[in-house]
Protein backbone atom coordinates (compact mmCIF):
# COMPACT_ATOMS: atom_id res chain seq x y z
CA UNK A 1 0.00 0.00 0.00
CA UNK A 2 1.21 3.47 -0.71
CA UNK A 3 1.55 6.14 1.96
CA UNK A 4 -1.57 7.94 0.77
CA UNK A 5 -3.55 4.75 1.47
CA UNK A 6 -2.48 4.62 5.11
CA UNK A 7 -5.58 5.18 7.29
CA UNK A 8 -5.86 8.52 9.05
CA UNK A 9 -7.44 7.35 12.34
CA UNK A 10 -6.85 4.53 14.84
CA UNK A 11 -10.24 3.02 13.97
CA UNK A 12 -9.53 2.89 10.24
CA UNK A 13 -6.02 1.57 10.89
CA UNK A 14 -7.44 -1.18 13.13
CA UNK A 15 -9.91 -2.21 10.44
CA UNK A 16 -7.24 -2.25 7.73
CA UNK A 17 -4.86 -4.30 9.91
CA UNK A 18 -7.61 -6.83 10.63
CA UNK A 19 -8.22 -7.12 6.88
CA UNK A 20 -4.51 -7.64 6.26
CA UNK A 21 -4.40 -10.46 8.83
CA UNK A 22 -7.66 -11.99 7.52
CA UNK A 23 -6.57 -11.98 3.88
CA UNK A 24 -2.96 -12.99 4.48
CA UNK A 25 -0.08 -11.92 2.28
CA UNK A 26 0.10 -8.35 3.63
CA UNK A 27 2.99 -8.69 6.06
CA UNK A 28 4.75 -5.65 4.59
CA UNK A 29 1.71 -3.51 5.38
CA UNK A 30 1.46 -4.92 8.92
CA UNK A 31 5.14 -4.14 9.60
CA UNK A 32 4.78 -0.71 8.00
CA UNK A 33 1.83 0.20 10.25
CA UNK A 34 3.33 -1.18 13.50
CA UNK A 35 5.43 1.23 15.56
CA UNK A 36 8.95 0.12 14.57
CA UNK A 37 10.48 -0.09 18.03
CA UNK A 38 7.76 -2.45 19.29
CA UNK A 39 7.04 -5.04 16.60
CA UNK A 40 9.23 -7.57 18.42
CA UNK A 41 11.30 -8.39 15.38
CA UNK A 42 8.46 -10.06 13.51
CA UNK A 43 9.20 -10.18 9.80
CA UNK A 44 6.83 -9.34 6.99
CA UNK A 45 7.14 -12.98 5.85
CA UNK A 46 5.93 -14.24 9.25
CA UNK A 47 3.09 -11.73 9.31
CA UNK A 48 2.05 -12.64 5.75
CA UNK A 49 1.19 -16.22 6.69
CA UNK A 50 -2.55 -16.76 6.97
CA UNK A 51 -2.62 -19.39 9.71
CA UNK A 52 -5.96 -18.40 11.27
CA UNK A 53 -9.35 -18.35 9.58
CA UNK A 54 -10.62 -14.92 10.63
CA UNK A 55 -14.37 -14.60 10.07
CA UNK A 56 -15.47 -11.29 11.57
CA UNK A 57 -14.68 -8.09 13.40
CA UNK A 58 -16.73 -6.11 15.90
CA UNK A 59 -15.58 -2.72 17.17
CA UNK A 60 -16.71 -2.16 20.76
CA UNK A 61 -15.24 1.30 21.32
CA UNK A 62 -12.66 3.68 19.93
CA UNK A 63 -11.22 7.02 20.92
CA UNK A 64 -8.39 9.28 19.94
CA UNK A 65 -7.08 12.64 21.02
CA UNK A 66 -4.05 14.45 19.74
CA UNK A 67 -1.55 11.70 18.98
CA UNK A 68 -2.88 8.77 21.02
CA UNK A 69 -5.74 6.37 20.38
CA UNK A 70 -7.35 3.14 21.51
CA UNK A 71 -9.65 0.66 19.82
CA UNK A 72 -11.40 -2.15 21.66
CA UNK A 73 -12.53 -4.93 19.35
CA UNK A 74 -13.41 -8.58 19.02
CA UNK A 75 -12.00 -10.55 16.11
CA UNK A 76 -13.67 -13.87 15.42
CA UNK A 77 -12.02 -16.97 14.01
CA UNK A 78 -12.82 -20.65 13.56
CA UNK A 79 -10.92 -23.31 15.48
CA UNK A 80 -9.93 -26.75 14.19
CA UNK A 81 -13.44 -28.06 14.90
CA UNK A 82 -14.94 -25.13 12.94
CA UNK A 83 -16.35 -23.49 16.07
CA UNK A 84 -16.27 -19.69 16.13
CA UNK A 85 -13.95 -18.31 18.80
CA UNK A 86 -13.40 -14.73 19.96
CA UNK A 87 -10.18 -12.77 20.40
CA UNK A 88 -11.00 -9.59 22.36
CA UNK A 89 -8.38 -6.85 22.62
CA UNK A 90 -7.86 -3.25 23.58
CA UNK A 91 -5.19 -1.90 21.22
CA UNK A 92 -3.21 1.29 21.55
CA UNK A 93 -2.16 3.53 18.67
CA UNK A 94 0.03 6.59 18.33
CA UNK A 95 0.58 9.19 15.64
CA UNK A 96 4.12 10.10 14.65
CA UNK A 97 4.95 12.56 11.90
CA UNK A 98 1.27 12.73 10.96
CA UNK A 99 0.88 8.95 10.58
CA UNK A 100 -0.98 6.51 12.84
CA UNK A 101 0.74 3.32 14.00
CA UNK A 102 -0.38 0.29 15.96
CA UNK A 103 1.58 0.19 19.25
CA UNK A 104 0.47 -2.81 21.31
CA UNK A 105 -2.34 -4.76 22.91
CA UNK A 106 -3.15 -3.27 26.30
CA UNK A 107 -5.35 -6.23 27.23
Amino acid sequence: MSKREIPDSPLLLMRSRYSAFALGGYGDYLVETWIPRLHAGLSSAELSVRDVNWVGLTIHSHRSSADLGEVEFSAYFTDLEHNVQEHRELSSFCRENGRWFYVEALR
